[in-house]
């Protein structure tokens, strides 16, 4: 069976963000959203691969990223992070800061 785990850490707050599903929901879609912005230099990651990534991103793009989440991503997920978590995380994340993220899927 296939898990995926995302997580979201600000490094000046501490506030996190961890998503974990099975084959679908946020954290798939985190997880290869992610895996594209590496791809383009938008996450600043040493190593990535299809199925994971760690490195750090700028408030303004993680925006771009967890704003990409909709509600189908949610329809169904069983996990503690709810879209109302998100938004609440969002609301209080900073353009400049740097923020750790880190996915893989097994």
């Amino acid at each position: 069976m296939t898990t995926v785990d995302f997580s979201v850490e600000g490094q000046a707050d501490g506030g996190s963000l961890s998503f974990h599903n099975e084959m679908w929901g946020p954290a798939t879609a985190l997880l290869y959203q992610a895996v594209e912005l590496a791809r383009s230099g938008v996450v600043d990651a040493p190593t990535w691969n299809v199925a994971e990534v760690t490195g750090t991103i700028r408030g303004g793009d993680l925006h771009c990223l967890l704003d990409a989440l909709d509600d189908s991503d949610f329809a169904g997920y069983e996990g503690t992070v709810k879209r109302e978590d998100v938004e609440l995380f969002l609301a209080a994340a900073r353009p400049a800061e740097v923020y750790r993220i880190s996915g893989f899927e097994v």
